[in-house]
């Protein structure tokens, strides 16, 4: 069966809100969103797109790094270390590299989210408002649990 295109009455959107109740989805476009055109990447294709002419230690746990007249160097807990132009910090929301880059000066909050995903079998009718906010994507994300008045 072939799914028809229809324009959304609220342009406005780039993020889809669910809210369940009983067995009814209500699916609305995020207030106050520019729209947005979505693409499809390859996870594989981008990452050696990403790794092309760049050194990558894989397996390694950060212990340290040292800033040098001309660079950086990084140590790692197994006792290997490496020279290079610059570091790039992509270890995480507990980030080590950032506690020791700002130490306190930067306060970390860990968002009081719970990120919850499910599958839920839906008709033509419901998988067509998925479809109309987003033909790329039949994924729908929104709050799950959070602070009290935001659940």
């Amino acid at each position: 069966m072939k799914l028809q295109r229809r324009e959304l009455k609220n342009s406005c959107h780039s993020r889809i809100f669910a809210g369940f109740r009983a067995s009814v989805i209500k699916l609305n476009a995020a207030p106050n969103t520019k729209t947005t055109k979505s693409y499809r990447v390859s996870r594989r294709r981008l990452r050696d797109f990403l790794e092309d002419g760049v050194e990558i230690h894989w397996n390694k746990r950060f212990k340290e790094y040292e800033l040098t007249g001309d660079g950086v160097i990084v140590r790692c807990e197994d006792g290997s270390e490496t020279k290079g132009d610059i570091l790039v910090g992509a270890d995480g929301a507990r980030s080590q590299v950032c506690d020791q880059l700002c130490g306190d000066k930067v306060k970390k909050n860990v968002l009081p989210f719970v990120f919850v995903a499910v599958t839920i079998p839906v008709n033509l009718e419901q998988y067509q408002q998925v479809h109309d906010i987003s033909s790329t994507h039949g994924v729908v994300t929104g709050p799950t649990f959070g602070p009290e008045g935001n659940r």
